[in-house]
This record gives C-alpha cells, structure tokens and sequence, in this order.
C-alpha cells in the first residue's frame, strides 16, 4: 500500500511530458512558498511542506509511515523538486499546481471521506445482502479508497448469519448476536462486527492476528451511488 501511493504521486509529480502552462512567477524569495500545501490524489489526502533549508516533505495523514523528503529549489519562479528539471509546479493564483494533471495544493487542508454516524435503532434486515468495500481507515485515521490499499472485502448477510471474504481471514461463515443496532460475532482466531450508518452503508471492523481494520462497504450497486470524497475547491 505504502509503495502504491508513493510510487502514484512520484509520477503525478515528476515523472510527465513537458506543457506550456499559463502561471504566476513566484518571485526569488520563496515567501510565498513556504509552508503547508494541501490536496488529495485519488482520493488520498496529502500534504506538502517546504521549509527554508531547501528540503521539502510529503505526508499522508492516512499513511503516516509513508512520508518522505526530498530537495527543492526555486528557479525562474518555478518549483523543481529532487533535481528534476522536466516537471516544475507553479504558483497559480491561490494553487500550486502541475495543471497538465489537474494537480493542485492550497493553503487550505483538503476535504477527505468522512462515514456517517452508526444508527443504533438500524433493524435486522437491513443488514440484508451483499457488500463489498470502498474505503478503509489508515493508520492515522484517513479512510483511505479501498482499492489503493489492495483492500478487495466482500461480505453477503442473511438474517444473523453472514459469509466474509477478507484478504486476512479468507472465506469464512460468521454467526452474529444483534443488539443495539449491530451484529457482532466471531470466528478461529478473528471477531468481526457490523455496523449499519445513518447514511446506510455499512460498516466492518474486522480483528485478527491483533490487527484491527474498519472498512465502509456498500451494496453492489451501480457506482454512481458509491459514496465520494469532497475535493478541495
């Protein structure tokens, strides 16, 4: 997961073909620069930071483990990054952008996928059918696509009983105890519950091998109804 990510916005912002570009020069003395930049990539909320000692620095909040560092440098109003003289951002307005890839940090921190509220008065059958996932919580508590997480769980409910399959526990078939608005059950090794939000997608918190993982699922329904992060304006 760490390395798709990475390796993603490495090429977004280094790795493209050359484009002339309509852009504010950012003058030699960089002040308008330093600081904190916000966006997302693929849905991936990310943060940039240049700092007075030339060094720039990438986070994930969603994947603290992934940050990184590099060098930049300013030149001709242009921001080059690592040395690589083939793909500048620019200062565009209120945006540093790359626009050739629609690539664009603010000042202001970027909108992400945020569930709805469990509801505790969900019923029985709501619970009803199958899903699969499209978001799971990273480790700092960004919900991240599921897909760039190499997250691919699928689960089918049938009153109190339900078949998982999930990339740490394989195929299995739960029994559950329903309260308050949930299922809750377990298996060899692993517990699992279920959780319906008020927006009426569901909810899996999944425990195993002392690792815990939550993850939004939704119906198996045209994507035009899955849920979308909010991008920044």
């Amino acid at each position: 997961m760490k390395k798709t990510i990475i390796l993603i916005l490495a090429l977004a912002l280094c790795l493209v073909s050359a484009q002339a570009e309509e852009t504010i020069l950012l003058q030699e003395d960089a002040s308008a620069l330093l600081g904190d930049w916000y966006g997302t990539f693929h849905g991936v909320p990310v943060q940039l930071t240049f700092r007075e000692d030339g060094v720039y620095a990438v986070a994930y909040p969603g994947l603290p483990e992934s940050a990184q560092e590099g060098v930049w440098r300013l030149e001709d109003g242009f921001v080059f990054l690592d040395g690589d003289d083939s793909a500048p951002l620019s200062l565009d307005g209120d945006r540093l952008s790359r626009r050739s890839l629609g690539l664009y940090f603010t000042r202001e921190q970027a909108a992400y996928y945020a569930p709805a509220d469990p509801d505790p008065a969900a019923p029985l059958e709501a619970f009803a059918g199958a899903w699969h996932s499209v978001y799971v919580m990273g480790n700092g508590g960004a919900w991240i696509p599921a897909d760039l997480a190499e997250e691919d769980a699928r689960i089918y409910v049938e009153q109190a009983r339900a078949a998982l399959v999930e990339k740490r526990v394989g195929e299995k078939i739960v029994d559950f105890a329903f309260e308050n608005g949930a299922l809750t059950g377990e298996g060899d090794g692993f517990s699992l519950s279920l959780q319906m939000q008020q927006d009426s997608l569901l909810r899996l918190t999944l425990t195993a091998n002392g690792e815990t993982v939550s993850l939004i699922c939704v119906p198996f329904l045209p994507e035009g109804l899955y849920p979308e992060a909010e991008a920044a304006e």
